[in-house]
Formats: C-alpha cells, sequence, structure tokens
C-alpha cells in the first residue's frame, strides 16, 4: 500500500480496509523512519490446525500439513498451548504455502522485521527433538517471493553444528541466551560477559554474504535500571560494535539518561558496526583485543576491554595486526586524536571498561 499522509503529515490509512489496525499502525511507525517488527515462534497453533479453514491459494486443510503430536518448538517441549505445540511437516503440499500466506500478510502490513524465536537445534534444545531447520528455509523462501524485503533473525542460542542453515536462509542468528536477567535490572555485567567467550565460536562466520551473530538488545541506555556501570554500558555497545552484531535497543527510549543517549548516537561507533567487517578476538584472557581486518581505507577497527575486578592495562601490538612500525591512534567513543604510537598501543582501564579505535598505520 502506498503511504498517504494528511495535512498534519500523520498517515492516512482506510480503516475499512484494515479493519486489525496492523498497517495503520506500522504506517505510523514508517512516518517516523523507522522500521516495524514482529514477534513470531515455528509451529501452529491449536486453534488454527483444528479449523477446517484452507490454506490460502490451496485445497488443503491446516491441519493436514502438522504433526499434533510433536511440538513445533522449543517452547512446546513438554508445554500446551500457547506454545503452538504443533510442528509443520514440510514433506505435505500446502506446507510451504502456509508460512507462504503468513508472510504475505506481514509483507503486506509493512512489516520489515521478522525474530522467529524457539528456533532449534538451539533455544536449549539442540538433540533434534524438535528440527525447525525446514521452518527456517520456509520463511526464507516465503519472503523471498513476498515481493517485500524483511529481515529474518533466528532465535535463541542457535546450535553452531548447523550454521550452514543459519547462514544461507537467515540475516542473523542469536548466538547466546537472553541478555536480560529476569531481576530486579534489565540486565547484569555476568550476562553481558557469557558473550565475550561464546562470540569466540561464531567470529569467523559472519558477513555480509553469510549473516550476522545476534548478541541479543543492548541494554545500555536507561541508567541504573539497565543494572550496569557506565563502563560496562560502553563496554557492551563495543563488543557489538565490533563484532558487527545487530543493534537492538531493549531500554525504555523514553527513560534514556543523557550518557545512554550520548552511546546510542556515537555515529564513529556506529559507523564500526556497519563497517561489514567483524572483528575477532586477537588476544585472549581477561584483557582480550578484538580487530577487524584490514578496511579498504587502509585502517583498522580495534577494541580493548578489561574483564577484571580491577583496573588493568591492555595492549595491542601492531603486529597482531599485520603490520610493524608506527600507527596513528584515534579514540572513537571521544573523537580525540591520540598520537602516534610504535609497535603497540596501550591502554589503562577501569574495571569491565572498553576504548574502541581506528588505527592508522604510517
Amino acid at each position: 500500500m502506498a503511504e498517504r499522509f494528511d495535512a498534519n503529515g500523520r498517515p492516512e490509512v482506510n480503516t475499512t480496509q484494515f479493519p486489525d489496525g496492523m498497517a495503520a499502525t506500522i504506517a505510523y511507525i514508517h512516518a517516523n523512519g523507522q522500521k516495524a517488527g514482529i514477534y513470531w515462534i515455528p509451529g501452529v497453533q491449536e486453534p488454527v490446525w483444528e479449523s477446517s479453514d484452507l490454506i490460502l491459494g490451496t485445497s488443503y486443510t491446516v491441519a493436514s500439513i502438522v504433526n499434533s503430536n510433536l511440538p513445533g518448538n522449543a517452547f512446546a517441549i513438554g508445554n500446551g498451548p500457547p506454545y503452538w505445540h504443533a510442528k509443520i511437516e514440510f514433506s505435505q503440499p500446502g506446507a510451504q504455502q502456509y508460512v507462504n500466506s503468513v508472510v504475505a500478510l506481514f509483507a503486506s502490513w509493512g512489516v520489515d522485521f521478522i525474530k522467529l524465536d524457539g528456533t532449534t537445534p538451539g533455544s536449549d534444545d539442540n538433540d533434534l527433538t524438535v528440527d525447525n531447520r525446514p521452518d527456517v528455509q520456509a520463511w526464507s523462501q516465503a519472503i523471498a517471493q513476498s515481493g517485500r524485503p524483511i529481515w529474518l533473525t533466528v532465535s535463541w542460542a542457535l546450535d553452531h553444528d548447523y550454521l550452514s542453515t543459519w547462514q544461507t536462509y537467515a540475516n542473523a542468528r542469536r548466538i547466546e541466551n537472553d541478555v536480560e536477567c529476569y531481576c530486579s535490572t534489565l540486565t547484569t555485567w555476568a550476562d553481558v560477559a557469557l558473550r565475550f567467550n561464546d562470540l569466540v565460536t561464531w567470529e569467523n562466520n559472519a558477513g555480509p554474504t553469510v549473516g550476522w551473530n545476534d548478541l541479543d538488545s543492548m541494554e545500555v541506555g536507561n541508567g541504573n535500571q539497565d543494572g550496569l556501570t557506565n563502563d560496562e554500558r560502553q563496554s557492551t555497545m563495543s563488543l557489538w560494535a565490533i563484532a558487527n552484531a545487530p543493534m537492538f535497543v531493549g531500554d525504555d527510549l523514553t527513560q534514556l539518561d543523557s550518557f545512554g543517549l550520548q552511546l546510542l548516537t556515537n555515529s564513529s561507533v556506529i559507523a564500526v558496526d556497519q563497517s561489514a567487517s567483524p572483528g575477532t578476538q586477537i588476544t585472549s584472557g581477561n584483557n582480550p583485543v578484538w580487530a577487524s581486518p584490514k578496511l579498504s581505507n587502509g585502517t583498522y577497527n580495534v577494541a580493548l576491554f578489561n574483564l577484571n575486578g580491577s583496573s588493568s592495562t591492555t595492549t595491542v601490538n601492531w603486529s597482531s595486526l599485520g603490520f610493524s612500525g608506527s600507527a596513528d591512534v584515534y579514540d572513537l567513543w571521544n573523537n580525540v586524536d591520540l598520537g602516534t604510537f610504535t609497535n603497540s598501543y596501550s591502554a589503562s582501564l577501569s574495571t569491565h571498561a572498553s576504548a574502541l579505535l581506528r588505527v592508522t598505520p604510517n
């Protein structure tokens, strides 16, 4: 649908054509220059497959494409409704058309992003009791024929053994459990820190043609409610940026504090995230260093971290980047040129603090 606007700049929507209001809501989101996403899980809800409704454009019922004895996703294992306790059997005629019809509806609303959650192998169930790889493929194919570019993220804690499926059929895959702690704050440093180790397994598997490693949302904008110190908030965004991880904000955007707003609007850091050259860990331990490959302009993006419980110094050696001699070092967080350094650069970092740098060999 072409979006039209009234004299006040508000989306003008035919509510008779869209009685559920979804298209109107998404038109409003688009009018603000934002994208609209939707959350979904594999499988089919019980009221749907128990009905006699036909799949759009076919003579098949939804009941004919499901196995109601198998859970449709990780949430449904050991649970009943509302966790869609019916697995789609993609060997059955009409199964792909069913997913096509769902995606076509989303596309007609103007959806830009789909998160497919509870996807296995992964989601704390890696033994193929529920295998949602055919679902991911079907959703990818449905998006491709929908006529609308829609980002597909599969979640959560996907099994690395099946990387080829995630790379082929999804734009991104969640490699970890939720960053939220489900406690009195949004997250804790312990929940964030898990990603430093787990990302190493996936670090060489990301890029424009093979998809991105999703580290979950960033809880960095709401101050004390985030459960992180200011240094930890900055280190969270530093890791997401150097990994080129999708940057989703998990905070209440009406409650951003000044430091959080400063973090989330730093264009130099966002440029690192959008460089399409994700970094890899070149120094391990509690003073890890992550660095991008050499960029087209001859520079390197480098992130230094201190994971210790006290202040410590983290060093990046030019030899680990693949060159020798001297280099100019630019602080991307503070937009300050730090000067020229020979052979290496060291940063004294507070507990759980970080530095994000642009290194230019001379």
